[in-house]
C-alpha cells in the first residue's frame, strides 16, 4: 500500500510587478527630497544656525505631505498583502479538499476499505457485547490509518488529532468523541458497560467523519 505525501506546490522567484513599482517610487520619492535638500543647503547663504533652521522649516513643509502619501502607501500595502493572505488561503483549501476527493488515488482500494467497514457493521448487529466494543476498536484503527494517508505526523491517533486544523476537519469533534469512547473501551475492558444503541451512534460518529473524506 502505498504512502500519500502531500504534493508540494511550486514556487516561483518571479515577484510581483505592482511590489516593485511601489517599493521603486517610494525609493524615489524619498531620494529625490534628501538630495534636493542637500543641494539647496550646500548653497544656501547665511550662517550656519540660520541655514539649520531654514532647512528644518522648509523641511516640515515638504515632510507633512510626504507623510501623507507614505501612509497612504503604506496602507494600500497592508490591504494588499491582506488580500493576497485571503488568496493564499483559498488555494491551499482548495490543494486539502483535492485530498477528500478519492483515497484509491493514494494506493487505498474501495474495495478493501468497504470490506473492512462492512464487517464492522456486521459486529454491531450481534448479541454480544464484545462485538460493539470490537466495532468500535477496528473503526478507530480505520480512522488512524486514514490520518496517516493525509499525512498527519504524531505519537498516536490522539497526538495527529491534536495536529489537526479544524478548519481542515469539520468532523473533527465527532473523530474526538469517538476515539475517547475508544479510549475507556480499551483501557477499561470488560468494566466498561456499552449499549447497543450506544455502540450504533459511536459507529455514527465515524462514519460521518469517513463520509466526509469519502474514505468509504
Amino acid at each position: 500500500m502505498a504512502d500519500f505525501k502531500p504534493k508540494k506546490s511550486p514556487t516561483s522567484s518571479d515577484s510581483d510587478p505592482i511590489e516593485i513599482i511601489l517599493i521603486l517610487g517610494f525609493l524615489t520619492l524619498i531620494g529625490g527630497f534628501l538630495l534636493e535638500r542637500v543641494v539647496a543647503f550646500s548653497r544656501a547663504d547665511g550662517s550656519f544656525l540660520e541655514n539649520v533652521q531654514s532647512y528644518f522649516t522648509k523641511f516640515l513643509y515638504v515632510a507633512i505631505p510626504i507623510s501623507i502619501v507614505v501612509s497612504f502607501v503604506f496602507l494600500f500595502g497592508i490591504w494588499y498583502c491582506l488580500f493576497k493572505l485571503g488568496k493564499l488561503k483559498k488555494e491551499l483549501k482548495l490543494k486539502f479538499n483535492s485530498r477528500k476527493s478519492d483515497f484509491g488515488d493514494i494506493g487505498l482500494s474501495p474495495e478493501r476499505v468497504n470490506e473492512r467497514w462492512h464487517k464492522i457493521l456486521g459486529y454491531l448487529e450481534s448479541l454480544n457485547p464484545g462485538d460493539w466494543k470490537l466495532a468500535i476498536l477496528e473503526a478507530d484503527i480505520m480512522l488512524e490509518e486514514m490520518v496517516d494517508k493525509m499525512g498527519y505526523q504524531g505519537e498516536g491517533l490522539g497526538e495527529k488529532l491534536k495536529s489537526i486544523e479544524r478548519s481542515d476537519f469539520s468532523t473533527l469533534d465527532k473523530a474526538w468523541e469517538a476515539h475517547k469512547i475508544r479510549n475507556s473501551v480499551a483501557h477499561e475492558g470488560t468494566k466498561f458497560y456499552i449499549t447497543q444503541g450506544e455502540a450504533r451512534r459511536v459507529i455514527g460518529l465515524f462514519h460521518d467523519v469517513f463520509k466526509e473524506f469519502r474514505y468509504i
